[in-house]
């Protein structure tokens, strides 16, 4: 029950993102005037769930019980479909397109650990392989291998060669000083995909990088490019 609490309370914040993307406005601000509430506490939206526990519980529940578990299918869907969509985002920026090269920024299922079990990865590098564009993935705590048929680099430069965009699917706190010189340095595009609200995205955009941004629409994030 914890555990399917939490898929379904993610789906929510996700929808939310979802509705923000094609509304106009900003989810991350909206949410957090949302939780201004003294009973209100919306979580963030990302790039979906992982680990060994959250996006596997519910699915015990809807087996057993489908006449009753709707809503906990419908979560999992939501979030599984999370990284296709951010990946639908990337390419509707026109940047990034078949044979082409997306680098991967977190294989982590969340920030700060070294478990990539179920990672969100997986599934933006099923997603991208469909479209026919090439990946590499890029982790500093998760050990380089093959972890459950995902391949992960501790070498952020070697995974940003040649990369016409990178997505960002983990909060580390390393990640948060990337700049935009490093990013200029090493990849080829100049494409950035962030989907926790992580990175410096005025810097990003004064250096002449195109920002997308996951819970802001394009107008919002061309109002963002302009301020």
């Amino acid at each position: 029950m914890e555990n399917t609490y939490r898929d379904v309370n993610i789906a929510l914040a996700n929808v939310f993102a979802r509705i923000a993307e094609d509304a106009g406005i900003d989810v991350w601000e909206a949410i957090d005037l949302a939780n201004l509430h003294p009973r209100v506490k919306i979580l963030k939206p990302g790039p979906g769930v992982g680990g060994h526990c959250i996006p596997v519980d519910p699915w015990y529940l809807v087996q057993a019980y489908p006449q009753h578990t709707a809503l906990l299918r419908c979560a999992r869907e939501i979030n599984d479909g999370q990284d296709a969509r951010f990946l639908e985002q990337l390419q509707a920026s026109g940047q990034l397109k078949a044979g082409q090269k997306l680098a991967i920024l977190g294989a982590a299922y969340k920030a700060d650990i070294d478990d990539a079990r179920e990672s969100p990865a997986g599934l933006l590098v099923e997603a991208a392989k469909k479209q026919g564009i090439e990946t590499a993935v890029h982790d500093l705590l998760v050990k380089a291998g093959n972890h459950h048929g995902l391949t992960v680099s501790n070498d952020m430069p070697a995974v940003l060669k040649g990369a016409a965009a990178a997505a960002l699917l983990v909060e580390h706190r390393a990640y948060r000083s990337l700049s935009a010189k490093f990013f200029s340095d090493h990849m080829a595009g100049r494409l950035v995909g962030d989907s926790r609200y992580w990175l410096n995205h005025a810097s990003l955009r004064w250096s002449g990088f195109t920002v997308v941004v996951l819970g802001q629409s394009p107008e919002a994030q061309t109002r963002m490019a302009q301020t």
